[in-house]
């Protein structure tokens, strides 16, 4: 499990849970790592924020062992990437690519074990292939005039 830090076009933060099975975010190569995109609440946050400004920071936190990795660079969001079909639920793929890894003190990080690994919600439901309503956001940002592309920087709410 991680949090993912984005900004919106002007400079707003917002932090988001990222969770998932084990394996679930992939290392590409060196410098990339990759993870999916699931059914989520559908506001789409972290993906509009990384479609106006491609800086994140990822903290990744074991608390099994306390211990805190963070990644800082720059994503990007594909909705035909090979690995999304090594990735069940998955509806896109976010990339990204590393400008700095770093340890972080795990000082106060809570000690805790896991019981049991949950399977996402989507599984439990049937809903295995990619969800077409999130296609369709994915298109519909891309075609967006730098207007429309100001509006859903400003958090203002977007007809697709």
């Amino acid at each position: 499990m991680f949090f993912l830090a984005t900004a919106d076009g002007q400079g707003r933060p917002d932090c988001s849970y990222k969770g998932g099975l084990p394996g679930f975010v992939r290392i590409v190569d060196e410098r990339t790592l990759a993870f999916p995109d699931n059914n989520g609440n559908g506001m789409y946050r972290s993906l509009s924020n990384v479609l106006v400004n491609q800086s994140v920071a990822l903290l990744f936190i074991d608390f099994d062992r306390p211990q805190r990795l963070r990644v800082l660079g720059e994503a990007t969001l594909h909705d035909t990437d090979l690995l999304l079909a090594e990735l069940p639920g998955a509806q896109l793929l976010i990339r990204v690519r590393a400008t700095r890894i770093f340890p972080n003190c795990p000082r106060y990080v809570h000690e805790m074990r896991s019981l049991i690994v949950l399977h996402y919600r989507n599984r439990l439901l049937g809903w295995s292939e990619r969800q077409p309503s999130v296609r369709r956001f994915f298109r519909a940002v891309q075609l967006l005039t730098i207007g429309r592309q100001k509006e859903l920087a400003n958090g203002k709410p977007i007809e697709v």
